[in-house]
């Protein structure tokens, strides 16, 4: 009865009251089932497509328009025949769809099957978190690649102020156009990091309850928050020779590690918020 409360999601009391139910109406027979110590293991469960007193009698039953009054060898035999086949497929069917009660001591593997059910489903769903967050810090780099292009004055508005006014100075570009692109690329980049985020907790996750949806929006954006601090200011620009503007060698434009965790926690409070928006335009979206 527990198997059944767990597969159709009911309380174990509504699952119990309706298999007496049955069992009064005739389309259940229950059995007390002992094992090789003669201890009491569970109960078996025989499920009969008609009541048992509508069960037509092979006494009465007719053959060729003819009553079996007095049936020959062979007729015998072949009912005999028909009657073990039918209850044969009972059995399989009981074996199929039955989970009969085990007591609460009991060991064997058939109280052993939910919790390692759940136990692969909870390690599935962890991988597939994984997996979730790679793709999405992914996609922010590739966003950063595409806004910057094979020039870093495509991105020079990522730069601290000295480096921006030194390339002013040389003239390699100009405040117009700077703000031009550092407008276009955020536009772009908002839109398709939250896109990408909604679907992901409304479409794959299929979460659509505030309280879930606003835990895995925190998740994504506060790691989304440190990944870009860490592995892109910390990692690719500071280690990569295709972010130094010539003309500007001498000036450091590499955040230091303290600069990246002050400005990092203030994301990190930021992002508490930014999640509850998140969260109310999943349910709003998808609900």
């Amino acid at each position: 009865l527990q198997g059944l409360a767990y597969i159709n999601k009911e309380g174990i009391n509504s699952v119990r009251e309706g298999v007496k139910e049955l069992e009064k109406a005739g389309y259940i027979k229950r059995r007390r089932v002992r094992g090789d110590k003669g201890l009491f293991t569970g109960n078996e469960y025989v499920i009969r497509e008609l009541p048992e007193s509508e069960n037509p009698s092979y006494e009465n039953r007719t053959l060729d328009n003819r009553t079996l009054e007095n049936p020959t060898y062979d007729n015998e035999t072949q009912i005999k025949k028909e009657r073990e086949k039918k209850e044969k497929e009972k059995i399989d069917c009981i074996n199929h769809r039955i989970i009969s009660y085990q007591p609460e001591n009991d060991t064997s593997e058939v109280s052993k099957t939910l919790p390692v059910a759940e136990s692969i489903r909870s390690d599935r769903q962890s991988y597939e978190d994984i997996l979730q967050l790679i793709l999405y810090c992914l996609l922010f780099t590739l966003m950063v690649k595409i806004g910057v292009g094979n020039d870093p004055l495509n991105g020079l508005y990522f730069y601290p102020e000295p480096v921006q006014e030194r390339v002013f100075e040389l003239g390699l570009t100009d405040r117009e156009t700077v703000a031009g692109k550092r407008k276009r690329f955020m536009t772009m980049f908002f839109f398709v990091m939250l896109a990408v985020l909604l679907l992901i907790i409304g479409l794959w996750n299929g979460i659509h309850t505030f309280r879930s949806a606003y835990l895995q929006a925190l998740l994504f954006l506060e790691v989304m928050n440190w990944y870009d601090g860490i592995v892109i200011d910390r990692l690719w620009v500071g280690h990569s020779k295709f972010w130094v503007i010539p003309g500007t060698e001498d000036i450091p434009f590499v955040q230091t590690w303290s600069q990246v965790f002050r400005k990092r926690i203030i994301l990190t409070l930021i992002w508490i918020v930014g999640a509850v928006i998140v969260a109310c335009l999943d349910i709003f979206l998808f609900r």
